[in-house]
């Protein structure tokens, strides 16, 4: 499968809604930040938007690569993440 397209690490700041599924599921606390490939959560997103389960969409959450307590730290990790693809 070729791919045409870049994926990349991003950060998950707290008050999103993948941050707050996640904090809900204690894979982060609520004021840490999430890193995470932006694909994992835009499929999670493009099912989690229309389902009217939460335990589905608890289900079907990607758990983050990374958690970090500053976004600073975060973002130090997302850049080295992103360098290496």
């Amino acid at each position: 499968m070729n791919r045409t397209e870049i994926d990349s690490y991003v950060v998950m700041a707290p008050g999103g809604s993948y941050h707050d599924w996640a904090s809900l599921s204690n894979l982060v606390k609520p004021n840490q930040y999430a890193v995470i490939k932006f694909s994992q959560f835009n499929k999670w997103y493009g099912e989690a938007r229309f389902s009217k389960s939460n335990a589905k969409i608890a289900m079907t959450l990607p758990a983050p690569e990374f958690v970090a307590d500053t976004h600073a730290e975060a973002q130090d990790i997302v850049s080295k993440l992103n360098k290496n693809l």
